[in-house]
């Protein structure tokens, strides 16, 4: 597979990556370069669908790497002979440090897995990880004007989400289709990032409410249990009033009969564990509960702050 377009956005890199694909493009007319002051992830993977000319797209980070070299082809074929405005395979984790290639995964990761070739519904997946490992109709995105939303962590999980939602339906692979590479990660969390993750995990929890997803609202729910330690780490940041003010959003989204009907179980005592131990005291707790009774989200129905009614009554217990 020769006719291709490659893409490549240098987001204000330092080393010399900007000459070595200058090097590169000399050699293969196929490479397009976008040399671009650091803007970020979101910023880089717009601009590249906005440059693209082909049929399908598909997104690459610097750091990780393609199983073999027919993936990209048996994607693209698999679309075209199926008709599929996206089709993708199964996700894989490369440990460069220890060669270990795990493709078998468990909990709120199995949805990782394709056991079969064939189409699947996004209501009956409702998945949110692993956007990498699929390719995507171009006008598709466009049309219905999906991009990356501006956020320096978790923009990944709405651009996909809505992408399945608008196509419906998708063309699965049970083939490896992509390796995402472990080993040498050591992100550093600003406030920024914290507060961008918190806003992703907020637009997921409202795309599932609207669209009446019950897993994807747990797996959603799943994710802020599982970067406890990163929240307890930082925990000095979350004094910041925009990070508190977007995890009690988080909390006035979360729909407790959303995650009471999902196959998926968030363990709601690891959820209060999360806010217990990273969230202020009784007194900024009880701040924040008088300020969202007097919302309107309060006044249309006090259900909604089951949440911090619980937590609030936890945090109480302790004293």
């Amino acid at each position: 597979m020769e006719d291709i377009e490659l893409i490549c956005v240098d987001d204000g890199s330092t080393d010399q990556s900007l000459n070595i694909l200058k090097d590169y493009s000399k050699k293969d007319d196929r490479i397009t370069i976008i040399h671009q002051e650091n803007k970020g992830v979101s910023a880089a993977r717009n601009i590249a669908i906005e440059k693209a000319k082909s049929k399908y797209v598909c997104f690459m980070d610097p750091d990780d790497l393609y199983p073999d070299k027919t993936v990209l082809e048996d994607l693209y074929i698999a679309a075209e002979i199926h008709n599929a405005q996206i089709c993708g395979g199964s996700f894989s984790h490369y440990d460069q440090e220890t060669g270990k290639l795990t493709t078998v995964f468990a909990g709120a990761y199995l949805p990782y897995t394709f056991k079969e070739d064939g189409y699947v519904d996004y209501k009956d997946y409702q998945f949110d990880y692993g956007y990498h490992r699929f390719i995507y109709d171009l006008d598709l995105l466009k049309e219905n004007k999906i991009v990356f939303p501006p956020y320096k962590r978790f923009q990944d999980p709405p651009f996909f989400v809505k992408a399945m939602l608008a196509a419906g339906r998708f063309y699965a692979l049970k083939r490896v289709s992509y390796q995402y590479r472990l080993g040498h990660q050591s992100p550093i969390w600003s406030t920024d990032k914290l507060i961008d993750f918190s806003k992703g995990i907020c637009d997921n929890l409202k795309i599932s409410a609207e669209n009446g997803l019950n897993e994807l609202h747990a797996y959603t729910v799943q994710r802020i249990v599982e970067h406890k330690e990163v929240f307890l780490e930082n925990a000095g940041k979350l004094f910041d009033i925009r990070i508190q003010r977007s995890l009690y959003t988080f909390l006035l989204l979360t729909r407790p009969d959303m995650l009471q009907e999902s196959e998926y179980k968030v363990e709601a005592e690891a959820l209060f564990d999360v806010f217990r131990e990273l969230i202020m005291d009784d007194t900024t707790w009880k701040k924040r509960y008088i300020e969202l009774k007097e919302t309107e989200t309060f006044k249309v129905g006090k259900a909604v702050l089951w949440l911090p009614r619980k937590l609030m009554m936890a945090v109480k217990k302790q004293r």
